[in-house]
C-alpha cells in the first residue's frame, strides 16, 4: 500500500462514523430511478439529431420542471444528422454467394444505392508494411479490428483506495477496453492506398455480435465501413483465402440537423456552483450507456430540490449533455458558451456514467453474468480524493477504485473530461463493460439495487467537498 493509500485508509476509519447523516427521506425511492431509466430505453436509440434523440430531450427537460429545477434551458447544436438506410455484404466464390451479417461503421461515406462490386482482400490487422505491399486500388480491405487492454492491475496500484472486501479482483486482471482501437490506422492506410470500402471483423468482441458503434467522434470519414461479428467473421476470412469478390452496400444519406444541451439549475447560498453531469445519447437502447447515469442525474435533482435553499451546498447545475456520440460536441458546446455564466464559479464538477452495470462475460457464444457488479472507478482531483474514499467506504461501493484524474493519460475517460482539463475539481463516476457500444447494452444489463448507493455516495462527495 502507497503512503498515500495508507493515509486515505486512516482517514477512512477514523471518519466512518463521522456526525453528518444523510436524510433517506429525502431520496427518490429505487422504483423511480428504473421507471426514469426504462423510459430512457423505450426506444431503439437515442443518436443525436434523431427523433429519437428529440424525444429523450423533450422527456428530461419535462422531467426537470416536474422535478421543481428553475432556469430550465433546452440548448441547440448544430449538427450533420448521419442516417444510414441499407446495408449488406455479399460475398462470392467459386459461384456460389454467400450473405455475411454485418453492421455499418458510424459516420463512414455511403455507397450509391448499387452499391459496391470489388475484390476482398484480407490483411488481418493491418500492419503498415503488409498494406504497403499489397495493391489495394479499387478492392475492398478486410481487417481484423482490436480492442485495447485496460490493466486493473495497474489502476489498483495508482489508486488512492481500492473497495473490494471479497477480493474480487484476481491478480493479473484486466478487460477489453471496446472504447480504444490500436490498429484503426489501417483505415486511414486504406484511404491512402485506394481502397474501395473497408470492412471489419470485431475480432475482440465478445459474443458474435456486430452492432458496435464506433468512432463516434461525428466526423464523416472518406470510405464507407462495415462491421461484422467475430464468428461470421471467421467464416469471412475463409472465403477470402479462396479468393472473392464483394458486393458491399451502405446506402444512407446525412443532413443538418439539432442536437440539444438540457440544463436546469436549483439556487443556494454563496456565489459558488457545483455542476452535475451525464449525457443523453446513445447509439442503442443504453440502459448503462447512459440512462443510468442520467437516472442518477434525476435522482440527484430531486433529492436536493427537496431540501431548503439555505441547505444546499451551493448553486446547483444539472446539465444532461448531447453528442457524447458525436465527439462530445455537446459538451464542448456547454462549457463555451456558459464559461462567463454558470462555469465561471465552479467549486465541484461531477459525471456520472454506467451506474450499476452488471459484469457480463462471454460463454458458449452468448452473454453470461458473472454474478457480480462490473468493476468501476471514480477519476478524481486530488484535492476531492478524502472525500471520494470516505464516501465510496460508507456506501459500500464494491468493486471500486478510486483513482487519480490522470491516471489514464492527460484526460480521464468519460464525458466529464473536458471539465477536468478546465482544471476544475473534479469527480468522473464510471463502468467499461464490453457490451457498452453495442445493442446488447439493455435492461437486463442493469442491477437496479445499484443505483441509490452511487446516488449516496454522489451526495456525500458534494456534503464533504463543500465544507468551508
Amino acid at each position: 500500500m502507497t503512503g498515500a493509500r495508507l493515509a486515505l485508509a486512516v482517514v477512512v476509519t477514523a471518519l466512518a462514523s463521522a456526525g453528518w447523516c444523510l436524510d433517506d427521506s429525502r431520496l427518490p425511492p429505487q422504483e423511480r430511478v428504473m421507471q426514469w431509466v426504462q423510459e430512457l430505453c423505450r426506444t431503439q436509440h437515442r443518436r443525436p439529431g434523431t427523433p429519437e434523440g428529440h424525444r429523450a430531450e423533450r422527456y428530461l427537460a419535462d422531467e426537470f420542471r416536474r422535478l421543481g429545477l428553475q432556469d430550465i434551458s433546452v440548448d441547440p447544436v448544430d449538427i450533420q444528422v448521419w442516417q444510414p438506410r441499407r446495408w449488406r455484404l455479399t460475398v462470392t466464390t467459386h459461384g456460389r454467394e454467400h450473405d455475411i451479417p454485418c453492421f455499418y461503421v458510424p459516420y463512414t461515406a455511403f455507397t450509391s444505392p448499387q452499391g459496391i462490386n470489388a475484390p476482398l482482400v484480407y490483411l488481418g490487422e493491418g500492419a503498415p508494411e503488409v498494406i504497403a505491399a499489397t495493391d489495394l486500388a479499387g478492392k475492398i480491405a478486410v481487417f481484423d479490428l482490436r480492442f485495447g487492454r485496460l490493466p486493473l492491475d495497474a489502476l489498483k496500484s495508482a489508486a488512492y483506495h481500492v473497495q473490494d472486501p471479497k477480493g474480487s479482483f484476481a491478480p493479473g486482471e484486466w478487460q477489453y477496453a471496446t472504447w480504444v482501437r490500436p490498429n484503426w490506422q489501417a483505415y486511414d492506410l486504406a484511404v491512402k492506398g485506394g481502397a474501395a470500402a473497408v470492412v471489419w471483423i470485431l475480432a475482440d468482441q465478445p459474443t458474435n455480435v456486430n452492432t458496435y458503434y464506433a468512432p463516434y467522434d461525428g466526423q464523416a470519414k472518406p470510405l464507407p465501413g462495415l462491421y461484422v461479428g467475430k464468428y461470421d467473421g471467421a467464416r469471412l476470412r475463409e472465403l477470402c483465402a479462396a479468393g472473392a469478390r464483394g458486393r458491399f452496400l451502405l446506402d444512407g444519406r446525412a443532413r443538418p440537423g439539432i442536437m440539444a444541451n438540457i440544463i436546469g439549475t436549483l439556487p443556494g447560498p454563496g456565489d459558488r456552483s457545483i455542476i452535475i453531469n451525464s449525457h443523453h445519447d446513445s447509439p442503442f437502447a443504453g440502459a448503462i450507456e447512459d440512462a443510468t447515469g442520467v437516472a442518477c442525474v434525476l435522482a440527484l435533482a430531486s433529492y436536493y430540490a427537496r431540501l431548503p435553499e439555505n441547505q444546499r451546498p451551493a448553486k446547483l447545475v444539472f446539465c444532461v449533455t448531447a453528442g457524447h456520440f458525436y465527439g462530445e460536441r455537446g459538451m464542448e458546446n456547454f462549457l463555451l458558451s456558459r464559461r462567463e455564466g454558470l462555469i465561471r464559479n465552479v467549486s465541484l464538477a461531477l459525471a456520472i456514467e454506467h451506474v450499476g452495470a452488471r459484469e457480463f462475460v462471454e460463454r458458449d457464444g452468448q452473454w453470461s453474468p458473472t454474478g457480480n457488479l462490473q468493476s468501476r472507478a471514480l477519476f478524481v482531483s486530488a484535492e476531492l480524493a478524502k472525500a471520494v474514499v470516505v464516501a465510496v467506504a460508507e456506501e459500500k461501493l464494491e468493486r471500486t477504485l478510486v483513482v487519480p484524474a490522470n491516471a489514464l493519460g492527460d484526460r480521464p475517460p468519460g464525458e466529464g473530461n473536458m471539465l477536468y482539463v478546465m482544471g476544475l475539481p473534479f469527480v468522473q463516476y464510471i463502468s467499461g463493460p464490453t457490451y457498452l457500444l453495442v445493442a446488447d447494452d439493455t435492461l437486463d444489463k442493469v442491477e437496479p439495487s445499484a443505483l441509490l448507493p452511487v446516488v449516496r455516495a454522489v451526495i456525500r462527495i458534494i456534503e464533504d467537498a463543500s465544507q468551508p
